[in-house]
């Protein structure tokens, strides 16, 4: 079915006007214009090796998504599920599985700085997001941090197989971080840290800013886990690193009383740095899409293995 007609079909949305807008890696995205209103769809390929990990969370994620928007201060902060006509968050066909949400006017920074406010504004959702922690039943799905490496084993015979599309000279460095990575997990592992409510992918390409305001975008990644799967993006990663004090200083109003462990912060900068380059290599390899989005998984990949 063309996406039109899927629309007609579960959303009674007719005569749309489709304009395709920039994608994450997870799924294509599309600006939708009916009858005066706009929509945001995500359009997740089933055939897409990338996709696939992100289509099975869709169950688990979403029901708590909407119920924040529905219950708590973060309703407007977070993206609005539109539901299909038969009142489900999500509809599909042979090919591809969407989710229509409403649009959010605004832009997405990506690297750009963020005002004060706007900073001030993620600080606040963030701290609020990790004020919830198990036994709310609108979250019995989401999953819980395992401190897994699910890459582990790929990456691994990647670089001892000296894949060409790994740069030479960062090989080594990768089988040691993984080794290093592996024997941290294990010890986490064992360790009763507390958990709340994570996003797990806090960048600025996750974000639309408009005016002062902020919305949180993409909570594929959402599960419980140690406030720091979150925080670390704010201490050491390019999008927020250099305002860490600044994010801080609004989020311990919340949490005044949150002791941070060094340990577990360089554990989930580390997986995902690790994730990110086996991910990329899997772009490139496996989802044979067009020699742009391979070359981007290129400078991606370059970019991730020169942070290491």
């Amino acid at each position: 079915m063309t996406i039109p007609e899927i629309l007609l079909q579960h959303y009674h949305i007719d005569k749309a006007l489709l304009t395709e807008v920039m994608p994450g890696w997870s799924a294509l995205a599309y600006r939708v214009e009916a009858r005066g209103q706009k929509y945001f769809l995500k359009a997740y390929n089933k055939t897409r090796f990338s996709s696939q990990m992100w289509i099975q969370g869709i169950d688990r994620y979403i029901p708590a998504l909407i119920w924040l928007g529905e219950y708590t201060t973060l309703r407007g902060r977070i993206p609005n599920v539109v539901t299909t006509t038969d009142g489900s968050y999500k509809c599909e066909d042979e090919k591809q599985l969407f989710i229509l949400f409403d649009w959010i006017e605004g832009k997405t920074p990506r690297d750009e700085p963020l005002t004060p406010p706007q900073l001030a504004e993620l600080s606040q959702i963030i701290a609020e997001l990790h004020g919830f922690s198990e036994g709310n039943p609108a979250f019995a799905n989401v999953i819980r941090e395992s401190y897994d490496i699910h890459f582990y084993e790929s990456l691994m015979l990647r670089a001892q197989n000296r894949d060409e599309n790994i740069p030479r000279e960062y090989i080594p460095l990768i089988i040691k971080k993984l080794h290093f990575l592996s024997e941290v997990s294990s010890v986490l592992s064992k360790q009763n840290l507390p958990l709340v409510l994570c996003h797990n992918d806090i960048h600025g390409w996750n974000v639309v800013t408009h005016d002062d305001r902020l919305v949180l975008l993409d909570w594929e990644g959402l599960k419980f886990a140690p406030a720091e799967a979150d925080l670390f993006m704010f201490k050491y990663e390019r999008y927020w690193g250099e305002r860490w004090n600044e994010f801080y200083d609004v989020y311990k109003k919340t949490h005044p009383n949150l002791e941070i462990n060094e340990t577990v912060m360089r554990f989930f900068q580390l997986r995902r740095r690790l994730w990110d380059i086996d991910e990329f290599v899997s772009n490139i390899t496996l989802d044979n899409e067009s020699v742009e989005v391979q070359e981007e998984a290129r400078q991606a990949l370059v970019r991730e293995c020169g942070l290491l």
